[in-house]
């Protein structure tokens, strides 16, 4: 790189910054002032401005952060101008990342300009070093803050989505308030009153295509919606789908009740969600109108229950077990076929290609008596005392280790904000001169090892967390399965959906004997 000094002159500002009441003092105009100003004082020549709007301090997926990365990688500057080092990163991980070994290796220079941190100076690493520790404290604690916000919010039943579900719009006096979208609500009532005649939900999705009804991500682009998630993937289809209309009748938004705490945010830094149990769902009824009747959802919830799938069999149904067979030589699917009357299964590649030798059909009469004694065998253990009482210490022995985890999980974070505490009186300690800068750092480094472990501890208690509740989840599942069953005398694809994992075939042996695997669903 020639002598020229040729600074990059980085802005940033976040949500974060508006919580704090900083949106002023911290805007792209007032930190844009200031740089252009520090760079003409200083006689550097502005390469360029990276602005990110709305992205937090620990995000590394900023655009313009990114662009400013591969530029200096690719040697467009040798320096970074920003406001303060927060403006650049509120994560210790990424400053050292970037600014102490990546500039560092390329010669680039870091400066923030109200803060004297300099790069070319040499005290200037642990100056950094300090602030960085500072702002992933701040950033914690408004993460904290957030998350309690968001908690109150979600137990008086306040709706704070960024986008309403389709058939609503948020009330203009309450954007924690839905009312009723009259131009999209008639196609929830369509949806809804075709499922309880006995449609389909490949025929509803038929009959709105068929009426030029806008999917439901397109209808919230022209009202100046950005969708993403569930709605991006409709709208590469572009048409309804049966997924969609499952989707909105077991969505109870439309009996006026709000579900909140679905998903709850892992890690702050990398906004990864996770799902919560169902369990664990916060469900407040009577927040807002309703847009069906409660009769109308009753209806529609009993038949989802034991909804036959449409086919494109003759009969236009698909048999229970479809899907679920397989061929235990090759592992290709088993088909229903027909023969002198009688129904059989049999290996798909050992008909279409010969390249499995388990040719022999089964009948499917003797399948389904099979698998119906192996569910009603199921049942009679649950509905046996012991399998019941064994199923309840099973389900209290993971409640007990779940309470048992989270109080573990209580305690590290404990000591993880004892650590940060222990920093923040550190810095304070030296920059009061009551330490020396020697003891300062060794200090430093122990508390800094000692939180990178205990995250590390936390992100694996975060892990046994989400197992345990999983499991539990099952047992639950389970035991309510079983609870609507005494005994069964013929499949129905509720049933089998319930009962059944899989079914494997063996080819038939020497002593014209076969296998039947079944993988229980519960």
């Amino acid at each position: 790189m020639n002598s020229i000094q040729k600074a990059a002159l980085y802005m940033r500002l976040s949500k974060e910054d508006l919580d704090k009441g900083n949106a002023e003092s911290e805007s792209i105009q007032n930190q844009r002032m200031i740089l252009d100003e520090y760079a003409s004082s200083h006689g550097w020549e502005i390469y360029g401005h990276y602005i990110d709007e709305d992205f937090s301090g620990s995000d590394r997926s900023r655009p313009d952060f990114n662009r400013m990365i591969e530029d200096a990688k690719n040697g467009k500057f040798n320096i970074v101008l920003v406001k303060t080092q927060s403006r650049f990163a509120r994560d210790i991980k990424v400053v050292e990342d970037y600014i102490h070994n990546l500039f560092k290796e390329k010669k680039i220079r870091f400066v923030s300009a109200l803060e004297g941190i300099d790069t070319m100076r040499s005290d200037s690493e642990l100056s950094s070093h300090i602030h960085a520790v500072f702002d992933e404290t701040q950033l914690t604690l408004l993460s904290q803050n957030i998350r309690r916000s968001f908690d109150e919010k979600a137990k008086r039943g306040q709706f704070f989505g960024s986008m309403p579900p389709f058939g609503y719009k948020k009330d203009p006096n309450n954007k924690n308030h839905l009312i009723i979208d009259e131009d999209a609500a008639p196609v929830v009532r369509t949806i809804f009153e075709m499922a309880a005649a006995g449609s389909t939900y490949m025929q509803i999705a038929q009959h709105l295509n068929s009426c030029g009804y806008l999917i439901p991500s397109e209808y919230k682009k022209q009202q100046g919606y950005k969708v993403n998630g569930m709605y991006d993937r409709h709208t590469k289809i572009g048409k309804w789908t049966r997924d969609m209309v499952r989707t909105f009748i077991a969505n109870e938004v439309y009996i006026g009740t709000v579900v909140n705490h679905k998903s709850t945010v892992l890690n702050f830094r990398t906004k990864k969600k996770g799902n919560v149990p169902k369990s664990e769902h916060i469900k407040i009824p009577n927040m807002h109108e309703p847009i069906i009747d409660i009769n109308l959802w009753n209806t529609v919830q009993k038949m989802r229950q034991t909804r036959r799938k449409a086919s494109s069999g003759k009969d236009g149904k698909k048999h229970p077990l479809s899907g679920k067979v397989y061929c235990e030589k090759c592992g290709s699917k088993m088909y229903k076929c027909k023969s002198g009357g009688i129904s059989y299964f049999r290996c798909y590649r050992a008909s279409s290609t010969g390249e499995c030798d388990n040719h022999k059909r089964i009948r499917l009469d003797m399948l389904e008596k099979t698998i119906i004694d192996k569910i009603n065998e199921t049942i009679s253990q649950y509905v046996n005392q012991d399998e019941l009482s064994e199923n309840i210490v099973i389900i209290n022995r993971l409640d007990k280790k779940l309470e048992s985890l989270k109080n573990q999980r209580f305690n590290i974070e404990k000591s993880l904000e004892t650590t940060r505490k222990n920093l923040l009186n550190l810095l304070k300690s030296y920059n009061d001169g009551v330490v020396i800068r020697e003891i300062y750092e060794q200090a430093q480094n122990d508390y800094m090892e000692q939180q990178n472990a205990t995250k590390t501890k936390l992100k694996n208690i975060d892990v046994e967390i989400n197992d345990v509740q999983t499991k539990i989840e099952n047992q639950e599942d389970k035991e309510e399965i079983l609870k609507k069953y005494t005994h069964i005398d013929k499949l129905t694809i509720p049933i089998v959906q319930e009962f059944i994992d899989s079914i494997f075939i063996s080819e038939v042996a020497n002593d014209g004997q076969r296998n039947i695997t079944i993988n229980m669903a519960i």
